[in-house]
């Protein structure tokens, strides 16, 4: 599909600890150096383990130089039983190695041998661990971090107490850690006229050497933040509209959804005082390109206010029928005027699948 437009058993007991850097602690982490992976093998290396799974996980490396690498790896520190093969990676183009045939809810211990062109031996990176994804209700701690900002330096950022506080993280080692956004400001680059491949990229370099300081132990996951200029397309994925019925944008202008009663009278203020907007609304004012819906086990698709709403297919029905059509209005389904176009309003039965490619300029 392309598009050119741009029951819970039990509760959980969740503990939160909020970590504050002591700012006595501030002179002393101002002076600090230039941050690196404690894992590098190779000055300037950075290491980042991400994709965590229950018997694999990914290991993200840069290195300023071309390089060979491979990780070896074992369930004892300082025993490396098992080796991934050799990689080969450009300088400054990012290597992936993929760490796999793990054990679940398991602590593996690693280390990663390079070596640059001409040399023959594979040095010995520093030991590094992480732990695979833990079995279904076991107790496993995360830890989170928003807006570093490094381009505030002074303002908002200073590298000596983010050195500081990510060498607690290393300290406390959670299973994994999430960064929340607006850790990769494209923002100063677009004012000054600067915005081009290399310099973005630069901002990836920069945040890795002190991420890196963590990474290489725990695994990372990223988030975009309003500042990073990196989602272009948006997708919203539920099961379907409203939490119940059928339909799609039949059911957008309702409740919380829409904002509206069966009659049409808007009482979402009233209802729902302190929202900020109807779900539906929300979705427009932020972007959303496509709303993907499962439940009514069939295609449709339809647009409102530019957002288009995608009813997914049966995958395996074999009485390739189209449920639930009756609850689509068919003025919803076409371009005004036709009575069919397939690259925009239609309806079709199942069986089948949705296959969306993206790229910069269609989606």
């Amino acid at each position: 599909m392309r598009h050119r437009r741009k029951p819970l058993t039990h509760i959980p007991v969740i503990v939160l600890a909020f970590v504050a850097i002591a700012a006595s602690a501030h002179a002393l982490a101002q002076r600090q150096g230039p941050a690196r992976s404690p894992n590098a093998g190779a000055p300037g290396l950075t290491q980042v383990l991400g994709r965590p799974a229950d018997r694999s996980i990914t290991l993200s490396v840069l290195s300023p130089v071309d390089l060979e690498a491979y990780v070896e790896f074992g369930t004892k520190a300082g025993e490396y039983t098992t080796k991934t093969d050799i990689a080969k990676a450009g300088a400054g183009v990012p290597l992936e190695i993929g760490i796999t045939g793990l054990q679940p809810d398991t602590r593996y211990h690693y280390r990663l041998r390079d070596r640059r062109p001409g040399e023959t031996t594979f040095r010995e990176g520093q030991p590094g661990s992480f732990h695979t994804q833990r079995a279904p209700g076991a107790t496993f701690a995360f830890a989170l971090q928003g807006d570093s900002h490094p381009e505030r330096l002074n303002r908002m950022y200073d590298p000596g107490l983010y050195r500081l506080t990510l060498s607690n993280v290393q300290k406390d080692q959670p299973d994994f850690y999430v960064m929340m956004g607006d850790d990769f400001s494209v923002d100063p680059l677009i004012s000054r006229g600067q915005l081009s491949q290399q310099n973005v990229d630069q901002l990836y370099i920069d945040q890795r050497q002190f991420i890196g300081a963590i990474a290489a132990s725990v695994p990372l996951f990223l988030v975009n933040g309003n500042h990073e200029q990196a989602a272009r397309y948006k997708f919203v994925f539920a099961h379907h509209v409203l939490g119940t019925g059928r339909g799609a944008v039949e059911m957008a202008d309702l409740y919380e959804w829409g904002g509206k009663d069966r009659n049409g009278e808007s009482l979402f203020a009233k209802y729902r005082p302190g929202w900020v907007l109807p779900i539906h609304q929300l979705m427009v004012k932020t972007g959303v390109t496509i709303f993907f819906q499962g439940h009514d086990h069939l295609f449709a698709r339809q647009e409102k206010d530019g957002l288009i709403y995608q009813e997914v297919p049966n995958p395996a029905d074999n009485t390739y029928t189209a449920f639930n059509a009756d609850a689509y209005d068919p003025a919803t389904i076409s371009l005004p005027g036709a009575s069919y176009d397939p690259t925009y309003g239609v309806t079709m039965p199942n069986a089948g699948y949705l296959d969306v490619t993206v790229s910069p300029g269609i989606a």
